[in-house]
């Protein structure tokens, strides 16, 4: 990319903050470790070049977002392809506590800890930097490669065919699963594995699209008014986490496992009531 021209989106924008288009400065790549692959995409992906509305292609009709927005390093969960997400936090830092006013009018402090292990395959770390095309390759060895002009539906690597909005606990194993490219099968927490939360779809839970998002661990909330493209085609407030994480949990600094009494949604299973504490927006 050296000799290109990119555009960087600014530091200072808030948790799910869009950043103005008259925010983002321009940088031409000289060689650096400094020139992320991900400027060169923004040209057209994030700020003043994002197409919004709708698109329509061969595999279907999406929405566009803006990937300024998305890689934002204030949101609470992102993947780490700007710096590592204000959410991601190891110890009791502060300035990476999750604070907000819950449903009740309450201002809240939470401390969300990365989990310790068994998150990540050999060669990757939590303070691995993400790269576009980690996951959007283009097409295979008889394909065009490049991140234009593939047959791969979202330019995803054709070696993870498996869309990921269909996989669950129990079948989060695949080989073709997108998320096992960098992520440990055995990466979980307490509640993956609680009742019938093995048979559910991950974007029952998380959003469809997961480069970053407003709340921590990319946890969806259709109670707090998710929608698409980020609540996925089919999950609807009957279906889909209807609260979310409650205040019981993760207010300390050492607790990364959650259980039943921490989950605030209402199921549809009915397998157990909802707790009735009050919960982020």
């Amino acid at each position: 990319m050296k000799g290109a021209y990119g555009i960087v989106p600014p530091a200072a924008a808030g948790n799910w903050a869009v950043p103005t288009a008259a925010s983002y400065t321009t940088v031409k790549f000289t060689g650096l470790s400094t020139d992320l692959e991900a400027y060169l995409c923004f040209k057209c992906h994030a700020g003043p070049g994002t197409p919004l509305g709708s698109v329509t292609t061969t595999s279907g009709t999406y929405t566009r977002t803006d990937l300024g927005q998305e890689f934002n390093t204030n949101n609470f969960s992102s993947h780490n392809v700007l710096g590592m997400a204000k959410g991601v936090n190891r110890n009791a830092n502060a300035s990476n506590q999750y604070i907000y006013t819950d449903v009740g009018g309450t201002v809240r402090t939470q401390t969300w800890q990365f989990p310790t292990s068994n998150v990540f395959r050999t060669g990757w770390t939590q303070d691995s930097k993400v790269t576009c095309s980690d996951c959007h390759t283009g097409g295979s060895a008889t394909q065009a490669k490049g991140p234009h002009g593939s047959t791969t539906r979202f330019l995803i690597d054709p070696t993870f065919s498996t869309d990921w909005k269909t996989v669950t606990y129990t079948n989060r194993a695949s080989a073709t699963f997108l998320c096992n490219k960098c992520h440990s099968v055995g990466s979980s927490n307490s509640a993956h594995s609680q009742g019938d939360h093995s048979n559910y779809l991950c974007v029952r839970c998380h959003i469809a699209i997961p480069h970053g998002w407003k709340r921590p661990r990319l946890l969806l909330s259709t109670a707090r008014g998710d929608a698409a493209p980020y609540l996925a085609s089919g999950q609807t407030a009957s279906n889909s986490l209807n609260g979310i994480i409650s205040t019981a949990n993760h207010t300390g600094t050492t607790s990364i496992t959650w259980s039943k009494a921490n989950c605030s949604a209402s199921c549809s299973s009915g397998d157990h009531p909802a707790v009735t504490t009050s919960v982020m927006p």
